[in-house]
């Protein structure tokens, strides 16, 4: 995959140089085409700060959503907090439109049930759509260890 995504970036870096570009142009361009590539073969683009052993993400869970959550995929909102602070979550991008993102997070709580949250990336904080138990499609596609 990773190889396929470089051979395609380098390949379109390639024809677009054209004959007169200078040297340091074609290099410029190649080691461009390389991180590119690197970006976009790895399938998944992290939305949310690195979590460190303290972070705290400042979570808006509505109660409509928590009635949710809890009735129709049996999560609680102490899951949510665990899985969003996992130093090992992804996140990949949902919908772009609009000035706020949408993200798919993967994360593990404490107990090791992984979970997969649909979260509006808000500038101060998340406000959380939807939590249910991880998929294992969803758990590949972010890449999740």
């Amino acid at each position: 995959m990773i190889a396929f995504g470089l051979l395609f970036v380098l390949l379109v870096a390639v024809v677009w140089l054209g004959p007169e570009n200078t040297f340091w142009q074609a290099v410029f361009l190649a080691a461009l085409a390389v991180a590119i590539g690197l970006w976009i073969s790895t399938g998944y683009w992290s939305l949310l700060p690195s979590a460190d052993k303290n972070w705290e993400p400042n979570v808006i869970i509505t109660a409509e959503i928590e009635d949710k959550i809890r009735r129709k995929h049996n999560v609680r909102p102490q899951e949510v907090h665990q899985a969003l602070a996992d130093p090992k979550r992804r996140s990949r991008p949902v919908m772009s439109e609009g000035e706020n993102p949408v993200a798919l997070v993967v994360g593990s709580t404490h107990a090791g049930r992984k979970l997969t949250m649909i979260v509006i990336l808000l500038p101060d904080s998340l406000y959380l759509v939807s939590a249910r138990t991880a998929r294992a499609r969803e758990i590949a596609e972010v890449h999740y260890e």
